[in-house]
């Protein structure tokens, strides 16, 4: 059992001393979320319980490094990709495909969620893109 303590003391006091650069942790618990967002059934909870430290620690230490928790990290990925797929979609998106392919299961809760983030709908969000800028640096818009 003291080994055990000796071992956890020397894991937090490295995860500790890193300083700037994000942890080991923090860098796999990014990861996964990286490699996971798109899946409605991904369990964010799951994941941190999965390692050998508390949940509320792992949170807070996430947002020490990020500035944010990993839920939110996980939001902003989704709602990044969201909007990334709108603005290339045009007015040919589905709202309801995108809502699949960027990790949410229910439209509307997308939708609240994407209109507090980006402060319109998904649905007017590639309206107000621009597409592409031409040589004037003049805004071309879908």
């Amino acid at each position: 059992l003291p080994i055990y303590g000796t071992l956890i003391g020397t894991m937090i006091e490295s995860m500790v001393s890193e300083g700037t650069e994000h942890n080991s942790v923090v860098a796999q618990i990014v990861d996964i979320i990286l490699k996971n967002y798109p899946d409605p059934n991904f369990d964010l909870n799951e994941c941190l319980e999965s390692y050998s430290f508390s949940t509320e620690y792992l949170k807070r230490v996430f947002k020490q490094e990020l500035g944010m928790t990993p839920r939110q990290y996980l939001m902003e990925r989704r709602l990044e990709n969201a909007a990334r797929s709108l603005a290339i979609g045009g007015e040919n998106h589905n709202i309801s495909q995108i809502t699949r392919q960027c990790g949410f299961s229910d439209p509307l809760y997308f939708s609240k969620l994407f209109k507090k983030r980006y402060g319109v709908s998904p649905k007017n969000y590639s309206q107000k893109q621009p597409l592409v800028a031409d040589s004037d640096s003049t805004k071309i818009y879908l």
